[in-house]
């Protein structure tokens, strides 16, 4: 017999009735607008065998509470109450399968808590209207809805819910399973039913539209064919991010899991035994765009993130001028593009990351390029690197040795594959660096362990390197640039500005008044944005005298 654990969990304010089955994985159910938990109920004996399935009552629904309060309907108090739900049963990571109203619920919960969910299931659901325009006009159609609801009573609204065109197909179901669905929408309350379309209808909730590409996880939508409206919103939602993908159920209408349980049932069960889309660590396929083509550098994107690799690995990705000019012109263009938000720096295969420059074009004075010119202008390249106003990520596998051992270090942050080596060679081969390479390395390590590394030229492995703060973490060589595009991924939800000036400030911190000049061009570059600065700029072009008197003097 099936083992159920039935709770009322007070969530904030309200009384939720909360259902949990099996163990394992965490699957939670929402179900849509006029349901309760009982829609999943011939789901539950195969799901609970591999998942732990909660099933809750959502509010205004089922056994549920249904408060006279609207605000406590709305949709991100709802996400609030689910917050707190998983928190009381001590979840820490679920799968979100949502039905309609469920589904809008789940999309609006990953977004407001992304690192609790492993996979989205959306069954005929939107991200919500598009334009505020639509959103007033729905909120209007629900707000008389609702009236209707409380001022004919339930029985009244149901007779009417049941015959729209969005059911026209569950006509064909058989007698015993519409007598089911029918019972189950009489058995809401009328306040419930009528609260939960001013708080967290479509028109009432926000629109998620333009969020969708951050979605990072399985993403599963499924339509049914005869549901022409939400199959053609699948299809656009699609498009929005490679993560998500679309199935679409034959001879299916809105309710799909209604309608083809069965087929439903198995749809969802491959999605998540399909190791690929069920495990958090499993490293998933991202599909890096080619920018620009160089001979020695590549340059890629994806979803916010550039990646620049050094792409010379039958000399270890050791560098010539030609690289660097590669390389500078790469970053120049990162750091233009206002879609790039952070820099991944690499080197190509994994036996290196750099070896510095390349000792067979060492002439003179410098390493010389094409022009026959000596030079060293990797310390541009260092230059660049530090004052680009985007976080730069150092992303080592192998050896990142003399100069390329510099060029992590002038790096915001650096994660080490457990292959990674690091090292200088300088006085071995009759060279050294006398600025980042040697004066910043003292101020992440400290003067006694820098002179050790420039005097011995000692080489240290990841672990080493993580113990003496020389790198950030260290991962298995397989999960590196998994672990790295994480990294990336968090940085790309924070405030760029604040990003932008906590690097000058660190910069300034070090870099004398080549710093400060970076800090400041950076404050008058936010300055700009004022009405402030506005205002007199506009009033030399007119010709009058600034009213800088409408502007607060802030103690």
């Amino acid at each position: 017999m099936l083992k159920v654990t039935q709770l009322i969990l007070k969530l904030g304010t309200v009384d939720y009735y909360v259902e949990t089955f099996g163990e394992g994985e965490v699957l939670l159910l929402l179900h849509g607008f006029t349901g309760d938990s009982s829609t999943w109920t011939s789901f539950i004996p195969v799901w609970s065998k591999r998942f732990k399935v909660i099933t809750v009552d959502i509010i205004g629904h089922g056994k549920t509470a249904s408060p006279n309060q609207v605000p406590l309907y709305g949709m991100l108090e709802v996400v609030k109450q689910l917050k707190e739900l998983i928190e009381q049963l001590k979840v820490n990571k679920l799968h979100l399968l949502g039905y309609s109203m469920g589904g809008r619920l789940a999309l609006a919960y990953y977004m407001a808590y992304p690192e609790t969910v492993s996979s989205l299931i959306l069954e005929s659901t939107s991200p919500g209207l598009e334009s505020e325009e639509e959103r007033r006009n729905r909120r209007i159609q629900d707000e008389e809805l609702g009236n209707d609801i409380l001022e004919y009573g339930l029985k009244k609204f149901v007779d009417k819910w049941e015959n729209i065109p969005l059911f026209a197909s569950q006509k064909n179901l058989d007698d015993k399973t519409k007598n089911q669905i029918r019972m189950q929408r009489l058995s809401n309350q009328e306040i419930g039913l009528a609260n939960s379309l001013r708080g967290m209808g479509t028109g009432a909730q926000a629109s998620y539209w333009q969020e969708l590409s951050q979605i990072k996880v399985p993403t599963m939508i499924i339509t049914g064919e005869l549901d022409h409206k939400f199959f053609h919103i699948a299809e656009k939602m699609t498009k929005m991010t490679p993560l998500i993908t679309h199935i679409s159920v034959n001879n299916a209408g809105h309710a799909i899991h209604v309608e083809k349980p069965e087929i439903f049932g198995t749809i969802v069960m491959e999605f998540l035994a399909n190791d690929l889309h069920k495990k958090e660590e499993e490293k998933m396929t991202v599909e890096w765009v080619a920018v620009r083509q160089y001979e020695e550098v590549i340059y890629e994107k994806y979803n916010g993130i550039a990646k620049i690799t050094i792409n010379r690995p039958h000399v270890h990705n050791a560098f010539t001028p030609r690289t660097v000019n590669e390389l500078m012109d790469a970053f120049a263009r990162a750091r233009d593009d206002s879609s790039v938000g952070v820099i991944i720096l690499t080197g190509a295969g994994d036996k290196a990351f750099c070896s510095g420059g390349d000792q067979k074009v060492r002439g003179h004075g410098g390493y010389v390029g094409d022009d026959e010119i000596p030079r060293l202008n990797v310390l541009d390249l260092q230059r660049l690197i530090r004052v680009i106003p985007k976080p730069v990520i150092a992303m080592v596998k192998g050896y990142a040795i003399g100069g390329g051992h510099v060029l992590h270090i002038v790096c915001d942050l650096t994660i080490a594959a457990d292959n990674a080596v690091f090292g200088q060679t300088g006085p071995k081969v009759g060279s050294f660096d006398a600025g980042y390479g040697s004066g910043y390395l003292a101020r992440i390590v400290g003067h006694k362990k820098a002179r050790e590394i420039w005097y011995l030229c000692r080489q240290y492995n990841a672990q080493d390197a993580l113990d003496m703060g020389l790198v950030n973490t260290v991962v298995p060589l397989d999960q590196v640039e998994e672990e790295t595009i994480k990294w990336c991924e968090e940085i790309l939800e924070k405030s760029p500005t604040a990003l932008r000036f906590l690097k000058a400030a660190f910069n300034a911190d070090t870099d004398g008044l080549a710093g400060i000049q970076q800090f400041a061009g950076d404050a008058t570059l936010l300055y700009y944005t004022t009405d402030e600065a506005k205002e007199g700029r506009d009033s030399f072009k007119e010709k009058r005298d600034p009213d800088f008197g409408q502007f607060p003097r802030f103690p």
